[in-house]
């Protein structure tokens, strides 16, 4: 899958606590042991893998994409259970949890001005990844945007590009993908 067994711990100092989870692996914060620099370090188990070829062509997509608001992958390692994922830390949690921090604001809500901003950003990313490198990224929603820091005008970041494809891969893709439910019906507008 990659170059070969190289052990990440030769790079990185790992913090033990989780920063974020999900169904194959665990994300936790790290510095690389020469700079002092943070990084997150999403580990994922491949015995939990089903299909690598898709994890493969998650790290060819973010190996491929340099874009301001698309999570910038670092490196990647491989060990006898583990393929680790090494990116830019993004410490200013998801755009979910800032829409609905705005609803319990003063305001109640974006204004237009800073929505129109974040769409921006968004539309941006979206036309470089169909544009320079038809990619298509099939999960898009606010779980799967990060904020580079807790600032309210922090840099917006696309993350998890496990369902994306080079749109070039077959010619129409027909298999229904992305989230069919939302784990946060009681906020508003879920699908049953």
């Amino acid at each position: 899958m990659t170059a070969g067994i190289r052990d990440i711990k030769s790079k990185y100092d790992i913090d033990p606590r989780e920063i974020g989870h999900g169904h194959y692996g665990v994300v936790r914060k790290a510095k690389n042991r020469e700079t002092g620099e943070a990084f997150a370090i999403k580990s994922i188990r491949k015995a939990k893998v089903s299909r690598l070829d898709s994890l493969r062509r998650e790290i060819d997509i973010l190996q491929a994409v340099d874009h301001p608001q698309i999570i910038k992958l670092v490196d990647v390692y491989e060990d006898d259970k583990f393929l680790h994922l090494v990116t830019e830390l993004c410490t200013g949690g998801e755009m979910f949890d800032r829409i609905i921090a705005k609803t319990k604001s003063a305001e109640g809500h974006y204004s237009e001005k800073d929505a129109a901003v974040i769409m921006r950003k968004i539309l941006d990313a979206i036309d470089y990844c169909h544009t320079v490198h038809n990619i298509c990224h099939r999960d898009l929603k606010p779980e799967n945007f990060l904020f580079k820091t807790e600032d309210p005008s922090a840099e917006l970041k696309i993350i998890d590009f496990g369902l994306s494809r080079f749109e070039d891969d077959q010619k129409y893709m027909t298999t229904r993908v992305g989230t069919p439910y939302c784990k946060y019906s009681h906020v508003g507008g879920g699908l049953d």
